[in-house]
């Protein structure tokens, strides 16, 4: 871990994004990566760790589903779905 440096991060990103990744995707792997430094950091492993750089984000999603649209598109599914799907809606998973 002490060989990754910020410049490895932003080609890391580049790579990431010409293989069809998108910026906020980017980020999230960033972010695993720069708490794995961190708790290695807790744990006396390391003595720092580098700049993580970050991707613009997208703007927050629109168009969700009010608890009665919901209700009725699960309503749809078949019974041994509709566990699953709501579950789905209630903790905003996406796929």
């Amino acid at each position: 871990m002490s060989s990754i440096t910020t410049d490895m991060l932003r080609t890391f990103v580049k790579t990431r994004k010409a293989n069809g990744v998108k910026g906020p995707t980017a980020n999230r792997d960033l972010a695993s990566l720069s708490r794995m430094f961190t708790l290695a950091m807790k744990e006396g492993e390391l003595q720092g760790k580098p700049y993580f750089p970050r991707e613009k984000e997208s703007k927050p999603r629109k168009g969700f589903l009010k608890r009665p649209e919901f209700e009725q598109l699960r309503d749809a599914f078949p019974k041994h779905l509709r566990p699953l799907i709501t579950f789905l809606y209630e903790t905003g998973c996406r796929y």
